[in-house]
């Protein structure tokens, strides 16, 4: 019953997403997982709600409804919260902004969407599919248990024992506070690729054919090392964007960009290490602004 819900939330929000123009990539396909964990809670609090009701004694429908206008507010305020903790991201005038801003929508559009159906599929399923308990199978304690009363007893001992708790709960936020120096300040880790650029500019106003010969030497003398897999060309502008946060530039004459394919991600980090140094005694009319 719960699983549907979140079926149900997925498909709706395909249909938004389709609607909207967003395609089904990385950033818009990692926000529907990381989604799912939280698609399911509304779900399941208006469901657990129903079932304690009519654990009470009450009718179905009554036990339904009261379960539904008790939680309606609180988790929408709570849904609403966890949509607000991505925003920032939306908002960001970095390219993480640009980068990222599918995945702050598909999500809180998923999560809208889990709401509205915790509180109209969710009771139609209870009221289709659940039964009832009948008179006999009523629990007299509807709290009671092994693990409840564990629970319970913890409880117990923290309110008997502030001080220690509050106290202990205040040497973890200042250690938790002191270990985010080990934390690495970085929000979209670097890419661990195979491919590397180099940027050549030559004086102003040099004639491309001239642009053309030299790039087309160095891209020689880079296709003479062993690390080397492919090595494209593009004179007096950048290639076409084939990534996002690829920055276009040109057309300009003086200007040519070599993009080159390592075997492995080891070696383009270690050819590219090798040309920082060689390129510059090589060709030393070259800047090389290789990343």
């Amino acid at each position: 019953m719960i699983g549907s819900g979140l079926i149900f939330s997925i498909f709706a929000t395909l249909i938004v997403m389709m609607a909207c123009g967003i395609a089904l990539q990385r950033m818009s396909l990692a926000a529907i997982i990381i989604a799912m964990g939280m698609l399911v809670d509304n779900a399941i609090v208006v469901s657990d709600s129903a079932l304690i009701n009519m654990e009470r004694g009450m009718r179905k429908r009554v036990a339904i409804m009261r379960a539904c206008s008790a939680t309606a507010l609180p988790l929408l305020a709570a849904t609403v919260i966890a949509i607000l903790t991505f925003l920032p991201i939306y908002y960001s005038p970095h390219i993480t902004g640009e980068l990222l801003s599918s995945l702050v929508v598909v999500i809180g559009v998923s999560l809208m969407f889990s709401w509205v159906f915790a509180l109209t599929q969710t009771p139609f399923f209870i009221q289709e599919f659940v039964r009832r308990p009948r008179p006999e199978e009523l629990k007299a304690a509807l709290f009671d248990g092994k693990y409840y009363n564990r629970f319970r007893n913890s409880l117990h001992w923290v309110l008997c024992h502030r001080s220690v708790t509050i106290g202990s709960l205040v040497v973890m936020l200042i250690l938790s506070a002191w270990s985010f120096k080990f934390i690495p300040k970085v929000f979209v880790p670097a890419l661990d690729k195979q491919y590397f650029t180099v940027d050549m500019w030559l004086p102003e106003g040099t004639n491309i054919n001239e642009t053309d010969r030299m790039a087309s030497n160095l891209a020689n003398y880079i296709r003479g090392h062993e690390e080397t897999e492919m090595v494209s060309t593009y004179i007096g502008r950048t290639p076409p964007r084939y990534y996002l946060s690829n920055v276009a530039f040109g057309p300009q004459s003086n200007y040519a960009q070599i993009l080159v394919k390592c075997k492995t991600s080891q070696e383009s980090r270690k050819l590219h290490t090798l040309l920082q140094d060689s390129i510059r005694q090589k060709y030393p009319r070259t800047t090389d602004k290789s990343k």
